[in-house]
């Protein structure tokens, strides 16, 4: 029992002295990928997306307002 929790706890020990944080570029997104373009096509994608009025998600005259319980994750 001593000898596989020491072997466990010195593979544990090698992997945290070999883990590396990962370093991010926030300067320089690829092409595509800037903050700009996924905020707009979040934007977007939001606009397109059906929206409910008490549950019902295709109204029969378009929505002017959306209301609290719409905004979901």
């Amino acid at each position: 029992m001593k000898k596989e929790l020491v072997t466990i706890l010195a593979f544990c020990l090698s992997m945290v002295m070999n883990a590396k944080p990962k370093e991010y570029d926030m300067k320089n997104f690829p092409k595509g990928q800037t903050l700009q373009e996924i905020g707009a096509r979040i934007a977007e994608k939001y606009l397109k997306t059906a929206h409910f009025l008490n549950g019902n998600t295709h109204p029969k005259k378009p929505l002017t307002q959306i209301i609290y319980p719409d905004f979901r994750t």
